[in-house]
C-alpha cells in the first residue's frame, strides 16, 4: 500500500520424528559366543513439533528506513528411552521480536542498528539419557531436563563508500540465557561423569571491520 509501507506474514511448521537404537554384544572367549549386553543398549525416540507464525512491517521516512518483526512460536518436545523407562515432555511458547533501523547519511554513508531474539534448542543427542560407557573411566549421557537457550543480539553498524571501495564496521553484543554447557563430576570410584546442564548466562561482544574493492567485474577483494 503506497505510503503505508510493506507487510509480510507467513507461517512455518517443523516436525521431527527420530529414533536411535543401539544393540551391543560381548564376545565371551570361554564359550566362543556373542552375549547381549543390556547395560549398553539404547532405544531412544524423539519427537519435536514447532509451529510458528510471523509478521514483518517495513517503511521509510525520507532517508530513514525501519523494519519491525515478531515471530510467535509454540514448541512441543517428547522423548522416550524405553529401556530405562525415561519419559519427558517439554512445552513452551515464546515471542521473538526483531528491529532493524537504517539511517542514510550524506557522502555515501549509512548507519544501521539492529536487535533480534532467537532460540537454540538442545538436539536429541544432548537430551538422550543413554549412558555411553565406551570409556569405562569417562562415561557420558544426555540430560532430558534441558531447556532451550535464548539469545538476544544487538548490532550497530556503519558503512562508507569511497568510489568503488566500501568500508563496513560494526559493534556487536550477544547475550545467551540458560546457556547449555558441559557438566563433569568425579565420582568416589575415580570415574568421571559428563552430561549437559543449563548452568549459566554468557555474553560475547566485539568489533568487525570489512573492506571490499572490485578489481575487475569478475574479481573482488575482501579484507
Amino acid at each position: 500500500i503506497e505510503g503505508f509501507g510493506r507487510i509480510e506474514t507467513g507461517f512455518k511448521v517443523s516436525l521431527k520424528d527420530l529414533n536411535s537404537k543401539n544393540d551391543y554384544l560381548d564376545f565371551i572367549d570361554s564359550t566362543n559366543n556373542w552375549i547381549d549386553d543390556p547395560s549398553r543398549k539404547t532405544d531412544f525416540g524423539y519427537k519435536e513439533q514447532v509451529y510458528a507464525v510471523y509478521g514483518i512491517y517495513s517503511n521509510n521516512f525520507d532517508k530513514f528506513q525501519y523494519q519491525l518483526g515478531l515471530r510467535l512460536e509454540k514448541a512441543n518436545v517428547d522423548g522416550n528411552e524405553s529401556l530405562s523407562n525415561t519419559v519427558f515432555n517439554k512445552n513452551y511458547f515464546a515471542l521473538y521480536p526483531t528491529v532493524h533501523l537504517v539511517q542514510v547519511l550524506p557522502y555515501d554513508q549509512e548507519v544501521q542498528l539492529s536487535y533480534s531474539r532467537r532460540v537454540e534448542r538442545p538436539n536429541n543427542r544432548r537430551l538422550n539419557p543413554y549412558v555411553d560407557k565406551t570409556d569405562s573411566l569417562n562415561i557420558q549421557y544426555g540430560n532430558p531436563q534441558l531447556n532451550p537457550e535464548f539469545v538476544n543480539s544487538f548490532d550497530l553498524g556503519y558503512s562508507k563508500l569511497f568510489g568503488k571501495t566500501s568500508l563496513t564496521s560494526s559493534i556487536f553484543y550477544k547475550r545467551t540465557d540458560d546457556a547449555i554447557t558441559n557438566y563433569t563430576i568425579l565420582r568416589d570410584d575415580g570415574v568421571t561423569e559428563t552430561t549437559f546442564r543449563n548452568l549459566a548466562n554468557s555474553t560475547s561482544y566485539g568489533i568487525e571491520l570489512t573492506a571490499t574493492h572490485p578489481l575487475f567485474e569478475w574479481f573482488r577483494l575482501n579484507g
